[in-house]
């Protein structure tokens, strides 16, 4: 993809890259990392929507799904290795080739075997190890976001970020998770964030 970036809506965003075929593609769509609270000042916050379930097997369309991510976008633990394994050894053979990610970077991929289009890769933040936690999770989301935009997509579904493997406390990664869509203006985009079933 083209590496110049231009400012839109308050973000940093490469150019969109249209009408290639994916799977041709020799690296992913990237997403840097942000500081929070680089949203528009106009237009609405996103639409957002909170279920309990499994993100793998959604009873509602989505565009894509995002995975929590290890530093190689290789196969890992938690919701990453379930993703990878569902979608197919090509997913996670393509998805190694990209380069890895930074802390609160983004990608985007083809969802091969996967009932969704795309999958966004996100390195979420190690409560301990970030100077902000609030700050480098709700990036982490718009950032996620910022990357769905550019791909058109209107509906992306989220696991909780943060909140497993990461260390930050369940109650605070779903506060910030929350914070983050309020605070991501868009006309366009609705973000659902799927719990696991208590």
């Amino acid at each position: 993809f083209p590496q110049e970036q231009t400012q839109s809506s308050g973000f940093f965003v490469p150019h969109s890259v249209q009408n290639l075929p994916e799977l041709l593609l020799p690296q992913a769509h990237c997403h840097t990392a942000l500081p929070c609270g680089a949203g528009a000042e106009t237009g609405a916050e996103a639409m957002f929507i909170e279920k309990y379930g499994d993100i793998l097997n959604l009873d509602y369309g989505v565009d894509a799904i995002v995975n929590s991510a290890n530093p190689f976008m290789s196969r890992g633990g938690g919701i990453c290795g379930i993703i990878h394994k569902a979608a197919g050894f090509e997913f996670t053979e393509y998805c190694i080739k990209q380069g890895g990610l930074k802390v609160g970077e983004c990608k985007i991929t083809p969802g091969f075997k996967l009932p969704y289009e795309y999958v966004i890769h996100v390195l979420s933040p190690i409560y301990e190890r970030v100077e902000n936690p609030k700050q480098a999770l709700i990036s982490t989301y718009h950032n996620a976001c910022a990357l769905a935009e550019e791909y058109h997509l209107k509906r992306i579904a989220f696991p909780l970020l943060s909140g497993d493997h990461h260390r930050y406390p369940v109650e605070l990664a779903l506060e910030y998770a929350k914070e983050a869509f309020e605070t991501y203006n868009t006309d366009e985009l609705e973000a659902v964030l799927v719990l696991k079933e208590m």
